[in-house]
This record gives structure tokens, C-alpha cells and sequence, in this order.
């Protein structure tokens, strides 16, 4: 997975579907299996007793909103996989991320716990 770091910059509430700074987040399978389903369990984005629900962060295999993410949740992203890699051919998905910032402070939010991607066949 590449950007192991993932972040979305300088946002202010209003404008929503935001992109990520790191857009896009590239999975490459460099495994012996095609991977037919990826998921991604995301987390809260907090500061102090302030936090932005992940439900405001979208994911898509293009460039543009998607799947709405939820708090410690596993969630299928539609039709996102990544085939093995054949002949030197890179066999990767791009995951673009999108967010609406609420009405927030505006203060500086991280997620207090890893986000996890895992992939299945």
C-alpha cells in the first residue's frame, strides 16, 4: 500500500467532497492470488474531545465520492480489486478518499488507531 501516510490536508468546513492530498492510495498485489474484495475499517478522526465522523470520508476505485465510510467498521469497497501481477504488469487499485468537513473547529484531527485494509479472494 502506498502512501503508508495518509492525509487530507488543510480543510475548512463547507465545500464537501474534498479530495485527499494523497489521493489516490495504490494497492499493489504482489501476491500469487487475485484479490477480488478489498475492505477498509476507518476510524474517527479526533482532537480532544473534538472529532470528525469517518462517515464523512468517502473511498472509490475513481475519482470522485464513494462508499461512505463508519466508525471500527469493515467496508467493502464496490468493485474495488487487484489481479495478480502477470508478466511484469502491474496489477494495482486506486483507492481515491474524499471528505465533507462539518462544522468543526478547526484544529488539527488524526485518528487515534490505524486504519486497516485488508483483502480477500
Amino acid at each position: 500500500v502506498s502512501p503508508v501516510v495518509f492525509g487530507f490536508g488543510d480543510f475548512y468546513p463547507g465545500p464537501s467532497a474534498q479530495a485527499a492530498d494523497s489521493n489516490p492510495l495504490e494497492i499493489d498485489n504482489l501476491g500469487n492470488v487475485n484479490l477480488t474484495e478489498i475492505n477498509i475499517t476507518a476510524y474517527n478522526l479526533l482532537n480532544g474531545s473534538y472529532f470528525i465522523d469517518v462517515s464523512n470520508v468517502t473511498v472509490n476505485v475513481s475519482d470522485a465520492e464513494g462508499t461512505s465510510l463508519q466508525n471500527n467498521t469493515e467496508i467493502t469497497i464496490p468493485i474495488a480489486n487487484a489481479s495478480v501481477d502477470v508478466l511484469g504488469v502491474d496489477a494495482n487499485e486506486s483507492l481515491y478518499f474524499y471528505i465533507s468537513v462539518p462544522n468543526v473547529m478547526p484544529l488539527y484531527y488524526s485518528s487515534p488507531t490505524d486504519w486497516v485494509i485488508t483483502a480477500d479472494k
